[in-house]
């Protein structure tokens, strides 16, 4: 009872109040752009048949009552705008692309002409348009509304009265179905983009009608079918973009007729085949991009005409043979893109001597042999350099010092190794602490054997992620690599080292990876290396440790370390198979990211806390430690025993909260009882707001009661008298209405209007017209009354 009374009270001093409040200053101000921009729309209108806009939207009036304007009741501005079907003509004001707050916009069935608003391309609020008639704007020239959420669909004729239309930009938006083939019509079409929608179907064959076409967007869809051969006859065109589609078949052979084409983008398709020898015609190409298709055969070496060419990209196709040496001829080449294919041979002896520019050299996960070249250092522009999962065999040539802005070098899984003596230094380490901008070095899985040398501490300071695992390196790891400051990962895993952890590791503040599992590593864990609070993995498993804190297959003894709980990012720690005493600490459960823990066959005792990670964790991980108990959860784990001091403690609590909920129960039952008494006086009041905020009359426009009375048809007119006039309306739902017109000419009607309304609220009867609602501005007042149908009263008198 008392819930729904405050409910009632809090419904009804809200809807009260949101009719008192007044804007907020700054709110207003911002009204007054979106009124200032209305107004231009109004200034531009050159006929107005029904003279609504003319009248109605006028300075001294409020904004949010003009017809055809909603406001918003957040944030008071206009939200929405309707003028359709008002026989506008005119053209469309740019200002329009003020109304930020813009949701619904609908200018269908008039007659407006010139362009578009580039400026419609600000309305990022704008859900639904209404724009029917621009399709019928014969001069229109330019339609972009780029970046919003239209949704539906192109209109099939859409060009049937377009002959000027130069551009459509209708790309980053939600619009579906099929792309109309009668676009074909515009025939002053130069830039096209429907990119990033949810277009299906084929691409119309007519696109190749299209002779002025120079920019042509389509990606992001669910296009399927072939590419067009009848697109070879656009001559004119410089870009086009088709990526990220379902298109299958072959590349046309008359695409290389595109005499014009600069970028050509059709990755992430299913486009196969090989590549047309001719496609070496498309003389001004700068941007190739043919990946993630389905392509096989050669690379042609015609590619190596396309004397332009600034960026290559073929990756994950099915391309074999070798590369074709034309193509490091390419002196304008900047990045090559060729891995994931099944290319094999060698490199050319003379690499980058052509391409001197070269910054990306992609080549990973193909079957390319032999040794790399010394003329890489060619390539001093050379930023990443991948030849990962290759053939390559030799070693790493020392020219490579050469390459002063490299930043990424992955070698991983190749036959690469050292020098012929196994005991001699990784002497490209050396070469490699002259570049500078080095950020990350992998070469796992190499034989390179021989050991790193002390020059590692001179390796970039910009070294994130060094990993060497499974090379076969020996001897010891340098204190030097302590100076790589800025190193996150680092793993030397899976190789013959020894020695001692060196104590420089604790200088790596920002490491979050370390591991160096499987070697013959021995001494103690560098104390210190577990209060670096950035971890995220440390495997030091399967060496000779020794001492006090973590790893597995070791003799660590000790207790688990509480500073263990403040390495939040840790999500795997293994510690089994060592001599580890005490407790598990509870600064465990602090480990939110831990995912796997193995303290297996130790020496540990005590309760397993059962809070955060541990929740998840299983007898696996604690078996072997035959003093410790858990909770019945963990299955084969003793279940800790409670003491009865503590039994006892538990029962004091119980008693606790028994009389404390005693009390709450008490309280609430009291407020309760009070809010009913409260609740019970205010009835009347409250019963008079809901009546009253029930009563608030539905708002009805002037546009409206011209629509509901056929624009003062006589047919309905019901009456005359001395005052104004009675008409006969049917609203939307069925329901008889009569609408009483005052004379607009006559004061003394005015003022009938104003007493009218006066007297009528405050005096209700039976026998009385019921008001439903009214509408008045400054040249129009008009109250909408309840139908009567048995005529007058004078009649029946």
């Amino acid at each position: 009872m008392a819930r729904s009374c405050y409910f009632a009270l809090a419904c009804a001093l809200l809807l009260v109040i949101s009719f008192q409040i007044p804007c907020p200053v700054d709110s207003y101000t911002s009204l007054a752009t979106d009124q200032y921009s209305l107004l231009s729309l109004k200034a531009v209108v050159i006929s107005e048949p029904y003279n609504i806009i003319t009248k109605n939207w006028t300075n001294t009036s409020f904004v949010c009552s003009w017809i055809g304007v909603t406001c918003g009741l957040r944030h008071h501005r206009v939200t929405a705008l309707n003028i359709s079907s008002m026989g506008l003509s005119g053209t469309i004001s740019p200002q329009l692309g003020n109304l930020s707050f813009l949701v619904s916009l609908d200018f269908s069935n008039n007659f407006f002409s010139g362009t578009l608003p580039p400026e419609f391309s600000l309305l990022h609020r704008l859900r639904l348009i209404y724009l029917t008639s621009l399709f019928n704007i014969s001069t229109l020239r330019r339609i972009d509304l780029t970046l919003n959420e239209l949704s539906g669909s192109l209109p099939t004729d859409m060009c049937s009265n377009l002959l000027f239309l130069q551009v459509i930009n209708l790309s980053n938006n939600k619009l579906s179905g099929e792309i109309p083939s009668n676009l074909s019509q515009c025939q002053q079409l130069q830039f096209v983009s429907l990119s990033y929608n949810s277009f299906s179907g084929q691409i119309p064959a007519a696109f190749g009608k299209l002779t002025s076409l120079q920019i042509l967007y389509l990606g992001g869809n669910q296009l399927d079918g072939v590419i067009p051969k009848e697109m070879g006859n656009l001559q004119n065109l410089v870009e086009l973009a088709i990526e990220d589609n379902q298109i299958t078949g072959a590349l046309p052979i008359n695409i290389s007729n595109m005499s014009s084409l600069q970028y050509l983008s059709l990755w992430g398709n299913k486009l196969s085949g090989n590549l047309p020898r001719n496609i070496g015609n498309l003389t001004t190409l700068t941007h190739l991009y043919l990946s993630s298709n389905c392509f096989t055969g050669v690379i042609p070496t015609e590619i190596g005409q396309l004397s332009q060419l600034e960026k290559l990209t073929l990756f994950s196709n099915n391309f074999t043979g070798s590369i074709p040496a034309q193509i490091f001829n390419i002196s304008t080449l900047r990045f090559l893109y060729l891995g994931r294919n099944d290319l094999s041979g060698s490199l050319p002896a003379h690499l980058c001597t052509g391409s001197p520019i070269l910054e990306r050299i992609l080549l990973e996960s193909n079957s390319i042999s032999g040794e790399i070249p010394h003329s890489i250092s060619n390539c001093v522009c050379l930023t990443d350099l991948d030849l990962s999962t290759n053939r390559f065999t030799g070693i790493v040539p020392h020219s490579i010092s050469n390459l002063t802005l490299l930043e990424f070098l992955q070698l991983s899984e190749n036959n690469l190794r050292t020098h012929a003596a196994s005991s001699s230094e990784l002497s490209f380490f050396t070469s490699l602490t002259k570049c500078p901008s080095l950020t990350s070095l992998l070469i796992n899985d190499n034989p390179l054997g021989g050991i790193i040398p002390p020059s590692i501490g001179n390796f970039s300071s910009s070294l994130q992620d060094f990993e060497a695992s499974n090379c076969q390196i020996k001897g010891t790891i340098p204190d030097g690599i302590g100076n790589l400051s800025n190193l996150i990962q680092l793993d030397l895993s899976k190789n013959n080292l020894s020695g001692t952890i060196p104590p420089t590791f604790t200088y790596l503040h920002k490491i979050q990876a370390l591991d160096l599992h499987n070697n013959n590593l021995g001494g103690p864990i560098p104390e210190g290396l577990c209060d670096i609070g950035s971890w995220y993995i440390i495997d030091l498993s399967q060496n000779q440790l020794s001492g006090l804190i973590p790893e597995s297959h070791n003799r660590l003894e000790g207790s688990i370390p509480v500073s263990v709980g403040s390495m939040i990012s840790l999500v795997a720690l293994d510690l089994s198979n060592n001599d580890l005493s005490g407790s598990i600490p509870k600064t465990l459960e602090e480990l939110q990211q831990l995912d796997y823990l193995n303290v297996s066959f130790n020496s540990l005792s005590g309760v397993i806390p059962s809070g955060g990670p541990f929740r998840n964790f299983t007898m696996e991980s604690f078996k072997g430690n035959d003093a410790l108990c858990g909770s019945s959860s963990l299955r084969g784990i003793p279940i800790c025993h409670i003491a009865s001091r503590h039994k006892s403690t538990r029962k004091k609590v119980e008693f606790s909260l028994f009389i404390l909920a005693g009390v709450v129960v008490l309280i609430t039952i009291v407020t309760l009882i009070f809010i009913c008494v409260r609740c019970k006086r205010k009835d009347k009041t409250i019963n008079g707001i809901v009546e009253l905020v029930s009563d608030v009359p539905q708002r009805i426009s002037y546009y409206e009661i011209l629509r509901l009375t056929e624009h003062f048809n006589e047919s309905n007119l019901l009456g005359t008298g001395s005052y104004g006039s009675v008409y006969r309306g049917i609203l939307g739902d069925g329901k008889v209405i009569a609408v009483k017109v005052f004379n607009q000419h006559s004061e003394a009607a005015f003022h009938s209007f104003d007493v009218e309304c006066e007297v009528l609220r405050n005096i209700r009867h039976r026998n009385l017209t019921k008001v439903l609602s009214s509408c008045s501005n400054e040249e129009f007042k008009a109250l909408v009354l309840e139908y009567m149908p048995n005529a007058n009263l004078e009649k029946w008198l």
